[in-house]
């Protein structure tokens, strides 16, 4: 089970690591709080589902249930964490640009043309690197016990 659990949640991760989208709209933000939000509750709704559960029939022993909770909650977390991350530091990275590009503008030219040639490839290696970084992460959470 907890095999199934980390090859599940690093599919989910990788793909929406490389799915593309690598800048958020002030609506993508909003809807990517409520993503974690919507997490938080559904992982505190799950546990106690599962303890009434357990409780009305006995299925599973209640660490079981524990660990099970928590390694879900657990890995949504970091695989929200992981999109994060990118979109974060995609963010940052154009925000300089745009500092450059107000208040920077006799060498604007040169470091924009430099960001071109530059920025695809330092994409991939951020994308990889996070990428490794997730399925330690959700090694950790599924199988690190």
């Amino acid at each position: 089970m907890p095999w199934l659990g980390f090859l599940i949640f690093l599919a989910i991760s990788l793909w929406y690591v490389w799915n593309g989208k690598d800048s958020f709209s002030k609506k993508d933000w909003l809807l990517f709080a409520a993503k974690v939000i919507g997490v938080l509750i559904g992982t505190a709704l799950f546990g106690r589902l599962m303890y009434n559960m357990i409780t009305s029939w006995h299925f599973m022993p209640m660490s079981d249930a524990k660990k099970l909770t928590a390694s879900l909650g657990g890995a949504c977390i970091a695989v929200l964490g992981s999109k994060f991350l990118i979109v974060a530091l995609c963010s940052i990275f154009s925000n300089i640009m745009g500092f450059h590009k107000e208040y920077n503008t006799q060498n604007y030219e040169e470091l924009s043309s430099f960001s071109k040639s530059v920025s695809p490839s330092l994409l991939l290696f951020v994308k990889c690197l996070v990428s490794a970084a997730s399925a330690l992460m959700l090694y950790g959470i599924w199988l690190g016990r």
